[in-house]
This record gives C-alpha cells, sequence and structure tokens, in this order.
C-alpha cells in the first residue's frame, strides 16, 4: 500500500527516515478511521468509519553499524592513469524489520579522517538480516599519504580500519538524503592473503669474486587483475641482519607480471664478498638445517694452517656441505618500486620478511677463498696409476694415445685438474716424449678415473724412446716418471691455480708376447709363389701399454726350416687383454723341397696334432722404434688341427652293385660316385685329385656289413666338397656278416630311404701346385648317410604285349610284355636272370606259373625292360582261367620272388622280399610309346619300275619300344609270311597284295624314341593281272585306296636273343579304316610293269639302260647299337593260309594250335 506524504511534510518525512536509518527504535502515531465487516452467528455485522489514534514503535536500522560491515573480498580490477578501481564485496546486517531499497548509493571512503575516493553500490536492497552487496570503489591512492599507507598495508596484507561516509548526495531518492547523509560505518579492510615476492635465487658468476656483481631472480606475484609493470626497483637484502647485497635497477623494458599471475624479475645483485660474512651464511644455515659443521670448521682450520686429523675429511664433500647449508635459504627485503596497475602509476615502499632464497651450484665458486693451499696437499697426497696405455697410429716422432688409470686419494674434496702445460715422461732418467693431458675431474675420497682419449705423445729422444721399447717388449715391469707444472685444481667451486705434480709409476710389460695363439687357417690360393694363407690368431697382451701397429713381418719356421713370411696388418695389441687377428701367411715356393714338411703338417691337421711353429720378428717398416722392437721378437706358436672332422658328411650320388660275376656271390662288385663334405682348410676347395678309401659298411643298425677297400680314382674338388667315381671293388662281406648282408639287401629293396653307415678312412693326394703334390692318409671316416630304397619295386606298369608262344616253354603259354619296373632309387644293379613266381594271390592256389627276367640291369628311374610270364596250362588251375581271360579282360598278376629267384644266393636271400605287380592285358591290346609307321603311306614309281617293278614307300618310322634301343634285322626267309602292303577298296573290294617288302632294305638301327623318315623299296606283285590292276588304279582316283601293313620284322634287343615281332597294322592301329595309300599322278605308271608282264606292251628299246636302284633312307640320327648276340634264334612269325593277313582271334591259343600266335 502505498504511502502518501502531502507536500508539507516532505520535510518531516525525511527527517522520519533519518532517525529510523540512524536510531535503534522510532516511536510515532497512527491516527485514522477503519472499517469492519465481521462474519456472525447472525449473520454479516458491517462497522464502518471507527475512528482510531493509537502509539507504535519501530526498529532503527542503527546506521547499519551493528554489527559492523564485514568486507569479505577486495580486489584491485583496473587502473586508469588517475585511479584504482577496486572490487568489494561487504556483508550488510539490517537489524531492524524494514526492507529498504534506495537505487544507485554512492558512499565515500575514508582512511584517518582523509577521503580517499568512493564506494559505489548499484541499486542497493537491503532486507533484515544479513545483505552481501557488490561494491566498487575507486580511490587514488598516490594523492595522498594516507592512501600510500593504505595501499602498503593492503600488499603487505597487515588490512586497515576504513570508513564509509554518506553525503546528502549519496542516493537520487529525495527522502532518503537526510537518512544517507547521516550514515559513517566503519569496516576493517583486509589485506592481501598472498605475497608479492614469491621467492627469488642467487646465481654467482665467474667474475663475482672479481668484481662482487652476482645475479638474482626474483619471482613476483601479481595479486591484481590488471597487468603490473615492473618499472624500478631499489631492495636492500639481509640474512639475521647482515647485509648480504643490493639491487638498485631501473627497468628500460620493464618487466610486465600478467594480472592475477607470476612473473621474474632478473637483476644485478651487489654481493656482500667479504668472506668472513660469506662464511657466517654458510655456517648459520647449515646449523639451522641441522647440519654437522666438524668437518667444514676444520676445512675452515685447514685454511687457517691448521692440521686437523686426516679422519675428521672422511666422507666429507664441502660442495655437498654448501648446497645443503644453503638449501631453504629465506632472506628479508626491504625495497622500495615503481608499479603501474593497468595504467596506474604509484611507488611504493614494500617489506616482506622470509623471502624464499634458492641457491644452485654457482654458490660453490665462493669456495676458492680457502681453496688454493689445500689443493696443493691433495696433489701432494694423491697417487697415480696406469691401467692402460693404448698408442694409436704410430709415427717416427710422435703418436695418439687412449690412457685408462685413476689418481687415487685425492683427499675429501671434489676435484677438476687441469693441466695447461705438458706432462712430461720419462724413463730411466731420461725425458722420452711427452703430452698434453685433458682435465681430469676427482670425486671427492674416491679419486678420478682415467678415460683419455686422443691424448697426441711427442717423442722428445728418439734413441732413448727405442731403447725403452726393445726393453719393454722383452721385460715384464717398466717404471715411468710423470711431472707437470702450473695444475689448475677446480675444487669447491673455484679454480686454484699454481699447483705442481711429480709421480712415479710401474707399468706391465710386453714380457715377448707368449700368448700367440693361432685358432684356425685358411688357404685362400696356390700359385707359383707357393700356398697363401689367412691365419686365424689371437694374442695375449699382459702389458700395460698396447698399440696398433701398422704393418707387422715375421717369418715362420717349422723344425727349424723357413716356410716363408707372415704378414699382420692392423695388428692391436689389447693392454691386459687379447686380442684377435690376421695374418696372410704364405710357404714359398723358393725355400726348397717342403713336401715332407707340408705332409706333416697335413697329417697333423687331420689327425689331431698341433704343429709348433716359430715366427722370428722381421721387421715393422716405416717407424724405426717399432721396427727395432719387432725385429727383437721372437714367438713360439702351433698350427692347430682341425677342429671339426675332416670329412663331415657323405652323399651317395649314385651307385651300382653287380650280383652276377663268379666272385660276386658275397663280394659284389660296386662302384660309387660320393660326395664328401670336408672341412679341410681351403677357401676355394681342397685341391684333392684323387681319393681312396678303405671302409666297413654299416647296416641301419651299426652292424658290419662288408669291407669296401677302392684304390685311387680322380676326384673333382668344388667349394668345400669334393666327388669320386670310385672304381669298381669289391664288398667283401665277412664269414660272420652273410645273414646280415642278406637282411640289408633284403632291407634296401623294402624300404624307402635306408641310413647305412661308412667307417673307416680316407686317403687322397693333395695337388699343392709348385710346391707338388703330396699324400694325405688315414683321413678318419665315421659317417651316416642314407641312400633311397627300392620300395619293393612295386611299380611294374605294362607297357606292350609283344609276343605270345605255346612251345618256348613245356607246359607253359609264354607271353611276352613290355614293363616299365619303376626304380625309385640311385642305385644300378646288375642282377642277371631273374625266374619270379606268378600267381592271382601268393596262395598256392593261386599259382598261375612262372615269370623270367633275363640279364635284368636296374637302372635309377624307369627300366623298360622285357619280361615272359610262362603261364601253367594245367586244365582247372589258376593258370587255365588267366588264358581263358587273354580275350576278355586285362589280368592282375602278383610276382613274388622264391627260393632259387636268383643264382646268386645271397642276392636269392636278400630278394625274398621282393612283391611286386603287373598286369597281362587282353589281346589286341596295343600300347606302343610310338606307332612304328604312320597311317599314310607315300607311294612312288621310278622310270625304272616298268621294267623290273620297283616302287618306293615312304613313311615315317619310329622305335616304339621306349627306352630301349632295337636293330630292325630284316624279316623271315620264307614266304609264308608276306611282308607286304595289301589295298582293298572301302565298298568291299576284294583284299589284294600291292607289293612286298625288299629284305634287304628293311635293316636299320632306331635309339630309343627315336622317329625318322624312311623310304623303302617294294616289289610289286607280278601276279596282279593287267584288267585287276587296272580296276584298282581306277578306284584309287576315284575313292582312294586303303592299305593293310603286312609286317613281321625280327628285332634285336640289347642283352636278349633277337625276337619275331608282328607289326601288323591289326596290331598297330586295331580297328582302323583310315590306312591309306598317296600317291602322285605317276601312280598309272603302274599298268606299263604289268602291260610289259603280260606281253601287251612292246619291249624296251635295245639300248635302253636300267636305272639304278634308288638306295635304302637310313634314319639321320645317331643312336648307340644295341647288343646281338652271335647266335640269333628267331621266334617263327605265325603261319598264314593266304597272302592276306587276317585279324587275330579273340581267345587264345589252344596248346593244339600253332606254335606261335600273334599278339
Amino acid at each position: 500500500t502505498p504511502l502518501l506524504v502531502p507536500d508539507d511534510s516532505h520535510s518531516t518525512f525525511q527527517e522520519f527516515n533519518r532517525d529510523l536509518t540512524v536510531g535503534s527504535t522510532l516511536p510515532f502515531q497512527v491516527v485514522g478511521q477503519a472499517s469492519v465487516f465481521a462474519n456472525t452467528s447472525i449473520g454479516i455485522v458491517n462497522l464502518v468509519n471507527i475512528p482510531f489514534n493509537a502509539s507504535t514503535e519501530l526498529s532503527g536500522l542503527q546506521s547499519l553499524a551493528n554489527p559492523a560491515p564485514t568486507i569479505t573480498a577486495l580486489q584491485v580490477v583496473a587502473g586508469t592513469p588517475t585511479e584504482l578501481t577496486m572490487a568489494i564485496t561487504v556483508v550488510i546486517v539490517n537489524p531492524s524489520s524494514i526492507s529498504l531499497s534506495a537505487g544507485d548509493v554512492i558512499l565515500d571512503l575514508m582512511y584517518k579522517g582523509v577521503r580517499l575516493g568512493t564506494v559505489t553500490m548499484p541499486n542497493l536492497a537491503i532486507v533484515p538480516g544479513a545483505n552481501t552487496v557488490q561494491a566498487s570503489s575507486s580511490i587514488d591512492p598516490s594523492a595522498s599519504p594516507e592512501g600510500l599507507e593504505l595501499l602498503t598495508l593492503y600488499t603487505s596484507g597487515a588490512g586497515a580500519d576504513v570508513s564509509i561516509v554518506g553525503t546528502p548526495s549519496s542516493t537520487a531518492v529525495e527522502s532518503l538524503s537526510l537518512a544517507f547523509g547521516a550514515l559513517n560505518i566503519g569496516s576493517q579492510m583486509p589485506g592481501l592473503e598472498s605475497k608479492l615476492l614469491a621467492g627469488a635465487s642467487l646465481v654467482v658468476l665467474d667474475t663475482t669474486l672479481v668484481n662482487g656483481m652476482a645475479e638474482t631472480v626474483v619471482t613476483v606475484n601479481n595479486p591484481f587483475e590488471p597487468p603490473m609493470s615492473i618499472l624500478s626497483i631499489d631492495t636492500q637484502i639481509t640474512y639475521d641482519g647482515v647485509s648480504l647485497g643490493t639491487v638498485v635497477s631501473t627497468f628500460d623494458s620493464p618487466p610486465v607480471i600478467p594480472g592475477l599471475g607470476q612473473g621474474a624479475i632478473t637483476a644485478s645483485l651487489a654481493m656482500n664478498t667479504d668472506p668472513h660474512d660469506l662464511i657466517t651464511l654458510i655456517r648459520s644455515q647449515a646449523v639451522k638445517n641441522g647440519m654437522n659443521t666438524d668437518a667444514f670448521d676444520g676445512l675452515l682450520a685447514l685454511q687457517a694452517g691448521g692440521n686437523p686429523p686426516s679422519s675428521l675429511f672422511d666422507g666429507f664433500n664441502v660442495a655437498d656441505f654448501v648446497t645443503k647449508a644453503m638449501s631453504g635459504l629465506a632472506v628479508d627485503i626491504v625495497m622500495t618500486t615503481t608499479v603501474k596497475v593497468g595504467e596506474y602509476q604509484v611507488t611504493m615502499p614494500y617489506t616482506q620478511t622470509g623471502v624464499p632464497t634458492a641457491t644452485d651450484q654457482t654458490i660453490l665458486k665462493l669456495i676458492p677463498i680457502v681453496g688454493t693451499p689445500i689443493a696443493q696437499l691433495l696433489v701432494e697426497r694423491s697417487i697415480l696409476a696406469f691401467d692402460s696405455i693404448k698408442i694409436l697410429q704410430p709415427g717416427e716422432t710422435n703418436f695418439m694415445t687412449d690412457i685408462s688409470g685413476a689418481i687415487t686419494e685425492t683427499g675429501p674434496l671434489d676435484a677438476q685438474i687441469m693441466f695447461p702445460n705438458p706432462v712430461t715422461i720419462s724413463y730411466e732418467g731420461k725425458a722420452i716424449g711427452s703430452m698434453m693431458m685433458p682435465t681430469v675431474n676427482a670425486i671427492a675420497n674416491k679419486g678420478a678415473a682415467l678415460d683419455l682419449k686422443d691424448v697426441a705423445f711427442t717423442i722428445t729422444d728418439l734413441p732413448a724412446f727405442t731403447e725403452f721399447n726393445i726393453f719393454a717388449l722383452n721385460n715384464p715391469k717398466f717404471e715411468w716418471t710423470i711431472s707437470t707444472s702450473g695444475l689448475v685444481v677446480n675444487a669447491m667451486g673455484a679454480a686454484l691455480p699454481g699447483v705442481t705434480m711429480t709421480k712415479t709409476v710401474t707399468l706391465d710389460g710386453f714380457n715377448k708376447l707368449e700368448g700367440l695363439e693361432i685358432s684356425s687357417y685358411i688357404i685362400n690360393s696356390i700359385d707359383d709363389g707357393g700356398l697363401h694363407m689367412v691365419i686365424s690368431a689371437s694374442l695375449a697382451n699382459p702389458s700395460t701399454i698396447g698399440m696398433t701397429i701398422p704393418l707387422s713381418i715375421f717369418n715362420t719356421q717349422f723344425h727349424g726350416t723357413v716356410l716363408g713370411p707372415a704378414v699382420a696388418e692392423g695388428l692391436t695389441l689389447v693392454p691386459h687383454g687379447t686380442s684377435s687377428f690376421a695374418m696372410n701367411a704364405t710357404i714359398a715356393s723358393g725355400n726348397g723341397d717342403l713336401r715332407p714338411l707340408l705332409t706333416g703338417i697335413f697329417q697333423n691337421a687331420v689327425g689331431g696334432v698341433p704343429t709348433p711353429l716359430d715366427a722370428q720378428g722381421m721387421g715393422a717398416p716405416g717407424v724405426s722404434w717399432l721396427d727395432a722392437a719387432i725385429k727383437s721378437l721372437l714367438l713360439q706358436t702351433s698350427l692347430p688341427p682341425l677342429a671339426d672332422p675332416p670329412i663331415e658328411s657323405v652323399t651317395i650320388d649314385g651307385m651300382s652293385m653287380d650280383f652276377t660275376c663268379e666272385t660276386c656271390v658275397w663280394a659284389p662288385t660296386s662302384e660309387s660316385t660320393i660326395t664328401a663334405k670336408t672341412n679341410l682348410p681351403f677357401a676355394n676347395g681342397a685341391p684333392i685329385v684323387q681319393l681312396s678309401q678303405n671302409v666297413e659298411i654299416l647296416d641301419q643298425d651299426g652292424q658290419v656289413v662288408g669291407t669296401l677297400d677302392t684304390p685311387y680314382a680322380p676326384a673333382v674338388a668344388t667349394g668345400n666338397t669334393v666327388t669320386a667315381t670310385t672304381p669298381p671293388a669289391p664288398l667283401v662281406i665277412a664269414d660272420g656278416s652273410h645273414e646280415i648282408y642278406s637282411k640289408f639287401i633284403g632291407d634296401l629293396n623294402a624300404a624307402t630311404t635306408y641310413e647305412l653307415g661308412l667307417r673307416g678312412t680316407a686317403n687322397s693326394v693333395l695337388d699343392l701346385g709348385v710346391l707338388g703334390q703330396i699324400e694325405v692318409k688315414g683321413i678318419k671316416l665315421d659317417v651316416r648317410t642314407s641312400l633311397d630304397g627300392l620300395q619293393g619295386l612295386k611299380r611294374a606298369d605294362f607297357l606292350l604285349l609283344m609276343f605270345i608262344d605255346i612251345e618256348l616253354k613245356p607246359g607253359f603259354i609264354s607271353t611276352g610284355a613290355m614293363v616299365n619296373l619303376y626304380n625309385p632309387s640311385k642305385l644300378t644293379l646288375t642282377l642277371g636272370d631273374l625266374m619270379l613266381r606268378a600267381g592271382r594271390n601268393d596262395t598256392a592256389a593261386g599259382y598261375v606259373g612262372l615269370n623270367e627276367m633275363e640279364n635284368l640291369r636296374l637302372v635309377p628311374g624307369d627300366n623298360h625292360i622285357i619280361t615272359t610270364v610262362h603261364i601253367d596250362g594245367t586244365p582247372g588251375g589258376a593258370g587255365q582261367e588267366v588264358i581263358n581271360n587273354l580275350g576278355v579282360g586285362d589280368t592282375l598278376l602278383s610276382i613274388i620272388a622264391m627260393d632259387g629267384s636268383s643264382k646268386n644266393p645271397a642276392l636269392d636271400a636278400g630278394l625274398k622280399t621282393l612283391h611286386t605287380f603287373t598286369v597281362l592285358p587282353m589281346l589286341g591290346n596295343s600300347n606302343y610309346s610310338a606307332k612304328p609307321y604312320g597311317r599314310n603311306w607315300k607311294v612312288k614309281v621310278l622310270p625304272t619300275t616298268v621294267d623290273d617293278g620297283i616302287i618306293e614307300v615312304t613313311n615315317t618310322i619310329s622305335n616304339p619300344y621306349y627306352s630301349q634301343a632295337i636293330s630292325v634285322l630284316g624279316f623271315p626267309e620264307t614266304d609264308s609270311y608276306p611282308n607286304s602292303l595289301i589295298v582293298s577298296d572301302p565298298n568291299g573290294w576284294p583284299e589284294m597284295t600291292l607289293a612286298k617288302f625288299v629284305k634287304e632294305d628293311f635293316i636299320f638301327d632306331l635309339a630309343p624314341n627315336q622317329s625318322t623318315v624312311m623310304t623303302f623299296r617294294m616289289k610289286l606283285n607280278a601276279n596282279t593281272k593287267l584288267p585287276q590292276a587296272e580296276q584298282f588304279l581306277e578306284i584309287a582316283k576315284t575313292k582312294g585306296l586303303l592299305v593293310t601293313v603286312s609286317l613281321y620284322p625280327t628285332i634285336g634287343f640289347a642283352g636278349r636273343e633277337p625276337l619275331g615281332l608282328d607289326w601288323g597294322s591289326y596290331d598297330v592301329y586295331p580297328g582302323a579304316t583310315d590306312t591309306m595309300l598317296e600317291f602322285g599322278s605317276d601312280f598309272d605308271m603302274i599298268l606299263d610293269y604289268y602291260k610289259k608282264k603280260q606281253l601287251l606292251v612292246q619291249p624296251a628299246a635295245a639300248n635302253a639302260t636300267t636305272p639304278t636302284v634308288t638306295p635304302t633312307v637310313s634314319p639321320t640320327t645317331t643312336m648307340e647299337e644295341p647288343i646281338i648276340t652271335a647266335t640269333t634264334t628267331f621266334i617263327t612269325p605265325p603261319v598264314k593260309e593266304t597272302e592276306v593277313p587276317s585279324p587275330p582271334a579273340p581267345s587264345p591259343p589252344a596248346p593244339s594250335t600253332s606254335p606261335i600266335v600273334s599278339p
């Protein structure tokens, strides 16, 4: 409800508000009328305009000072060129029950009665109780001493009592002007909670002890939101009242501390370098840090000339002591600084105690005040020792060195020892050289480990240095004197100059280098100069001194005889260590006949015996002192035997065994090609030109099978292998090994891979070129190797049916076939004649007959052999069943060994495991590798045909018998088997013999799988009537002529008697209807022959000459001539009833039929 104040009562209302604001209570009268509407039991009662006049009171605001307002937060938020602006959070407690809204209120900020600025409370509204009010204040501290004082108190964190005073203009509400004008509120302005100085650090410079100037870095906190620029500082720094120094600096580029952030000021510090004050500072800090100062006090006593016990400094490190003592340093800072907060500049004093001050290792630079006399004392007490001295790049007057050693017992201080002047090295009182020593760092009570690289050594007296080297190379010990002056010792962080040093050291000599060991050698080449090898060796050097010798030369000697030079390049002698190196050695050809010595060396090598050698130094060209030392040296060593077995492994590349000779029963002739992997010391293959062996053959169980002693055979070496084919030699089976030998053959027959052993010795002849050939005997051999087994010769694939003969073996029907007996091994076996059992199965009831193989010789891989199966024709037996099946289908036969399969009893026993299979094909099947001839025969009529009836036919003739070479030996001397070409009409015209082959032309050889175009002479059939000739000639012109080939050549195969075989087209091209004659326009001329033959034409002119018969065309391809036995037995071809051959009967012949049945 609005309170309406009449115009004439405005001043009274202002006074009312003033009294209400400043007082605790305010009584007043309330006069007026009231209307009441009451709801009673008798109805609504209306009481209107009831007059009243009452006294009452209000609680006053008590100037908002009870309790006093609390400033909870104060922050400088801006700085202009004229004032600072602060954001203030104040809690005002309203003790009354009055809520007040006064709009924007502006009050004065007073300190010690002086107005510093204003406090603005925007849109002030307070309610009874506590009210948090956000206000802002703008002040100009620089305008008065009170303002600077208040700012100083604020920044130092002390705080101050301030007053907030109202004025009549504090509010724009007229009725409240007297009320706010009467306000005078006291409050406590808090100081900064954080320090302006976060910390400092002290850096002692290299020049501090000269000019007193050090460096400090002060870390400043900016508690204000605006950035703060540091324009100048004037600072006094003290510690326990003792001045440490001053910082006076005006910054051309003022450092800027970001608002509410942190930044660093780097400035020069005019340091108090008074020794007493510094020692006091260090010792006081040590005490504050709870440190034991006994050793530090003893160090001061040393500096003062005292002689404290040395045990006082055990484990003491002055640098560590000072570093720890100065940790936790806190100083007092009084300064005047000019800063800009934002854009507001002010110069104000500031004091802060206990400012954390960090020190680093540079504090150690203050130590030299007491250090130099102590440094000399420590150097004199120290011990110098060398563990190793490596001579690098040796020259005539200088070289480089790497030095390893130690300086020990250097006292209680860390020290860096510098050598500005050369160090002189003396031997036997003579200065032999000098070197520049790099800086050495010594650790307190530990000394310094010397690990110096590339130190230059200058030889100052060459004769004396040469004398020293000869002595050192041949003796166990020697002494050096090391001296220098002008040392600078860096200890306690300071350089301590003017120290001298003289030390005597004892070093180990080379003691004749007795530790030379040859680990291996490899022969790289042999030429006119001799045998050149690379020797790998190690050398144990007992000396402190090591060196790299660019080139050293020795003469090797064996039993007092010079073998040749040995040269080492870049030989490194490792101090107190062992080095590996290589020497290029030559056994020279100019040193006489060295073969006995070489034989001894190689015999020792393969026999496991070292070969003693001497090596006399011949010099080290290029450096006189080193050359003289090497010449004084005689080394003793030995060539080691081979580290690995001379023969590492043996591979049997191929092996042949002959079981057919008279003495081969228990001594089969063996011949093999072997490749041995050797470990002989030749880089490009041992020059083995001959190889022999005397070895025991061991079976897979390690039992001795037999002994093989082969004479020397030519050998070829390649790399680390040597290959030789041994001459035929008997594998002698010992009397007690017969069963082992038979089992060996059986296992080899059955195995896929068979492992055997070779144990014994090998002898070799080495060709050493200009040095001659030497024989090395008794090379041990004990290896296991493997052979591919025969796998039971399970693959016996039928290839071709060749003949059927009912009289070849009485009581049997014999079938000849070519089969491929595959040998999966690398063995070549000469087995001779074998007679095996054939059956439908392995039972007695399944017995079919015998399988015969003549002169069987198996080579690795395919073996196309002719085998004969003799079928027992006993009625009712399994053989008769096979005979009956020949015309129906193929028959699988089981072939197994039996007692007496071989005439060789040892082989017979070994073949008991042989079990293979073969197939008898159905009659009429042909499976030539190539057809013996092509389908088309080309006919040529010659000019002489009219007289002699000779024509020529041309065809491609091929060897159909796989890998067998053949000799075609013509055909039988009988007209019963017409070897002819028979023509017929495709439409059924009767067959007629056109011409017969001339026997003399049908003799030629064919290599395996060879094909060649051949031309043969043929004799026209003189019995052909002219009308018949005219008729087939007419058919030839219109339809073409089918041809049937009737051909029964006699063919020789290696190792057996010749066979008469059927090459008729019924067999070669069964069922074919397109075997044709090809002819040209001259074909008509054959009529002239028939006309003349039958006197239908005039005889030829008397002076006509008889044309020369065209010679037989032989194959142009060369071939190996098959072996034909001296006595040739022909299997008689089948008897033909007519000149026209007919196809074979589909069923096998009965015993009473003709002797031979064509397949």
